[in-house]
């Protein structure tokens, strides 16, 4: 009887072992990068760190939103005002290919809620914002 519960007990672990250790598919631990780049981006939002979040783009969104972020130093407070008591949601994301990322966000901003498509691509290994979208 206790030969069985041993034998029990280190089936279960070992088990339990395999499972935590298990590797992500290269699909999931892009979608937790992904995640953790919009964390970071709606985090420097609220902060009004221009900086951080010119770091995060790319592409056309980066050429749209440069000048502002660079130039105007009064939008830093402006940001951090307009997104003071933001919180977002991560509702769905798609992978495009091996590059890109399709993340749709709802976004809520005091009694406003807007739905949000970002596209994100890995850049020279970096991930970065490429596009957003509003939907519709």
């Amino acid at each position: 009887m206790i030969k069985k519960s041993i034998g029990l007990l280190i089936f279960i672990f070992c088990f339990f072992l395999i499972y935590i250790t298990k590797p992500y598919s290269q699909d999931e631990y892009f979608k937790y990068e992904s995640a953790d780049l919009i964390d970071h981006y709606f985090s420097s939002l609220q902060n009004g760190d221009t900086k951080q979040l010119l770091s995060m783009l790319t592409g056309p969104y980066k050429k749209k939103r440069q000048n502002l972020l660079e130039n105007n130093l009064q939008y830093a407070e402006f940001v951090r005002k307009i997104n003071a008591d933001l919180t977002f949601e991560i509702v769905d994301m798609n992978v495009l290919d091996d590059r890109k990322i399709a993340v749709d966000i709802i976004v809520t901003r005091q009694d406003s809620i807007e739905k949000l498509k970002l596209i994100l691509i890995r850049e020279d290994q970096i991930l970065k914002i490429y596009d957003e979208q509003l939907v519709p």
